[in-house]
């Protein structure tokens, strides 16, 4: 039975070509990535985080977390000073893409821009969700910035740039998906010399890149600064 998108009604000829769907389609703007599960806008996604026991236990949604019934709208907004992350829990991931080539690179844990001997500034996609409890909002993004770095003795690591929500302007983390491990080991990919075929990591985007929402364009590190 060929794969089928649901909410869609049409099948598609493997299952590489329904996630470029689910990628790229603005009707799937709303999908959980996590669970997998298809919402018909950004409220229905919002109380989904709210009630769902996965994401309840969740650090990646400190939103919900710390979501208070009692408290007003009006409450004083959390500070974040954190503009970007890295995440070495993702590494197995981007190693299982790399083996397939007979690769072999480790995690650098440190957060070093000046020993690195190569970087690329690129994209992935991901979710958020606003940190600030007193907003909620959720959106998702074709155009999360991310610099990979290339350090000697085989080591790399990435730093994946944090968006400001539209509504108050409060800076959150990504929820990140298979597009990062597959951008990281492309990369390490055609830096140690393999040759690759474009790939298309990301659909079109709904809309202009927002460079005053973006901590990637902010510190000079954003692939779609300018367009």
């Amino acid at each position: 039975m060929s794969p089928r998108c649901v909410p869609c009604n049409r099948d598609f000829s493997n299952d590489e070509a329904l996630q470029q769907h689910k990628r790229d389609s603005p009707a799937h703007k709303s999908d959980c990535i996590t669970c997998d599960r298809h919402f018909k806008n950004d409220k229905a996604l919002t109380q989904h985080y709210q009630n769902a026991a996965v994401h309840a236990q969740s650090s990646k949604h400190p939103a919900i977390l710390t979501m208070s019934p009692q408290k007003p709208k009006s409450a004083t907004k959390p500070k974040s000073n954190k503009k970007w992350s890295m995440y070495p829990s993702l590494h197995n991931e981007v190693s299982d893409l790399l083996y397939k080539d007979n690769l072999s690179f480790s995690f650098y844990e440190k957060d070093d821009t000046k020993s690195c001997i190569k970087e690329y500034d690129t994209n992935i996609m991901g979710q958020f969700a606003c940190s600030n409890t007193a907003c909620l909002a959720v959106w998702t993004s074709k155009r999360i910035a991310i610099t990979i770095r290339k350090y000697l003795d085989g080591r790399y690591n990435a730093r994946v740039y944090y968006q400001s929500c539209k509504r108050c302007r409060m800076t959150s983390e990504p929820q990140l998906d298979y597009s990062y491990a597959e951008r990281v080991a492309y990369r390490l990919k055609k830096w140690s010399g393999i040759q690759m075929e474009l790939h298309p990591f990301s659909g079109q985007s709904n809309g202009p890149h927002r460079s005053d929402l973006c901590e990637g364009c902010k510190q000079g590190h954003c692939s779609q600064m300018g367009l």
